[in-house]
């Protein structure tokens, strides 16, 4: 719902700005005679300039967010793949117990996957797996003296670090978004620049819909386009795809047996 509200409120605002900077265009000509233009254009383009500074930044950070969340996806696969297949490393006895331990954990990270769980449920489901985290840490130190090798146990031990380390960043970068006093004050700044343009159209015998319409349109698509970077489970540009590399591993798991 964020991702539509916070633009089409804006389009509205900023379309209204112009009509209120018309009317005090409107309202110093009737007061003073004339409307003031000394030093007009260098504050528009002032205004403009720094409303186009922050989308582009805004925009590159958005961009930035999204990329790092795939490539962590990508890094956990890896992280959880690589650790299964070392599981080969202990003694003989404890890897069924291990690959049954890896299933569930797999499954609960897949469930913690944003968008796929309520509110009330991340308490219960983040203590599940923070329960078989520590079970699988707990039986491979327990196994390591088994190993054929010292250097045999430690491969192990090194993938499980890795492993859980994926997921931490994973989950951090989740919740890792843009500043919304970056929003507030970019929104602030595009209805300044549209306020000075309707004080800048004060001369003309209408506001001009055209015009006004496409500005106010492209600056809020471009928010739109932000948010919806910020929050790629619920808008139009998803990681979903990603998610499948986490969902084929979980199939050859299943497969193994």
């Amino acid at each position: 719902m964020l991702i539509l509200l916070l633009p089409l409120t804006l389009c509205v605002l900023m379309v209204g700005a112009v009509v209120l900077g018309r009317r005090i265009a409107i309202w110093q000509i009737a007061t003073l005679g004339r409307k003031s233009e000394e030093g007009i254009s260098a504050i528009d383009g002032a205004v403009l300039g720094l409303l186009g500074l922050l989308l582009a930044f805004a925009f590159g950070m958005a961009g930035d967010h999204l990329q790092t969340r795939r490539n962590l996806i990508v890094n956990e696969a890896n992280a959880i793949g690589t650790a299964w297949l070392r599981i080969d490393c202990l003694p003989v006895a404890d890897q069924p117990p291990m690959r049954e331990h890896f299933r569930q954990y797999l499954e609960a990270r897949l469930r913690q996957t944003p968008g796929r769980l309520s509110t009330a449920e991340q308490p219960t489901l983040a203590a599940v797996t923070s329960n078989l985290r520590a079970a699988i840490w707990q039986r491979a130190v327990a196994a390591q003296p088994g190993c054929v090798t010292p250097q045999t146990g430690a491969l192990v031990i090194e993938a499980l670090n890795t492993m859980f380390d994926a997921a931490t960043s994973r989950l951090a970068a989740a919740n890792n978004h843009l500043p919304l006093p970056i929003v507030w004050v970019l929104m602030g700044v595009a209805v300044v620049a549209s306020l000075l343009a309707g004080i800048a159209m004060g001369g003309a015998p209408q506001v001009n819909w055209t015009t006004t319409l496409i500005f106010a349109l492209a600056v809020s698509l471009t928010v739109w386009a932000i948010i919806d970077l910020e929050l790629p489970r619920y808008g139009l540009i998803r990681v979903d795809a990603y998610d499948r590399l986490l969902e084929d591993l979980q199939a050859d798991f299943e497969r193994a047996g």
